[in-house]
């Protein structure tokens, strides 16, 4: 509903307005909760895809002219998925890339099936899943102006996540992308597990100011 756009539009707009750096649009998708026979479309014989499709040209062309980064967030599997397959809710890659500055996948490993990559616990594998994730879907982002920036699991889910799970998914994702991660705990309970130390960090900012100051 093209009302629906033009409100989340707007709201994007006021908050650009007020000086936020970056817009992040969670949950761009056709709903897969609650009783879905309930629900009604009025998109006819197009696929959700192709309707999400819209959206984020839409959202590219009436976000043009704003100061913002303009980021969408979606589900992990679309790092795997191709062709057609949208998962039932809309969301594919090639629909988005190059329509918004960064694409954040959740690629939290609690949420792969039992069975995935043959693992009983994936939540118990993070380095393999993200990994795997990251070699088959890092190379769509190549060539195209969208930064691949995932969302990384910090919270106990399938398995305690402590500072090594944690560390171990953000090497993967370091191994494919140089635009960073972010990490996600439901409760706003964060720690510096798994980080760099901030004497580390702080000495890789100097080195980084050293060398544009070279240049």
């Amino acid at each position: 509903r093209k009302e629906v756009w033009d409100y989340n539009i707007a709201i994007a707009r006021e908050a650009s307005g007020l000086g936020f750096d970056e817009i992040n649009f969670d949950y761009v998708r056709f709903p897969s909760d609650g009783n879905m026979s309930t629900l009604v479309y009025g998109n006819g014989d197009r696929k959700k895809y192709e309707v999400m499709g819209d959206f984020f040209s839409y959202l590219n062309k009436e976000m043009a002219s704003s100061p913002s980064k303009i980021s969408l967030d979606m589900f992990g599997f679309v790092m795997e998925k191709n062709g057609e397959d949208d998962m039932n809710i809309g969301q594919r890659l090639q629909d988005a890339l190059g329509t918004v500055d960064a694409i954040a996948p959740m690629m939290y490993p609690s949420h792969y099936p039992f069975g995935h990559l043959g693992l009983d616990n994936p939540a118990d594998y993070p380095g393999l899943v993200i990994e795997n994730g990251m070699k088959k879907g890092a190379s769509r982002f190549v060539g195209v102006a969208t930064a691949l920036r995932p969302w990384l699991q910090a919270f106990d889910l399938g398995a305690v996540y402590d500072a090594g799970k944690i560390r171990a998914q953000i090497d993967m994702v370091e191994k494919y992308t140089p635009a960073g991660w972010m990490l996600w705990n439901a409760a706003n309970r964060y720690s510096a597990a798994g980080l760099v130390p901030v004497e580390t960090t702080g000495e890789l900012i100097k080195e980084s100011f050293k060398e544009l100051l070279l240049k």
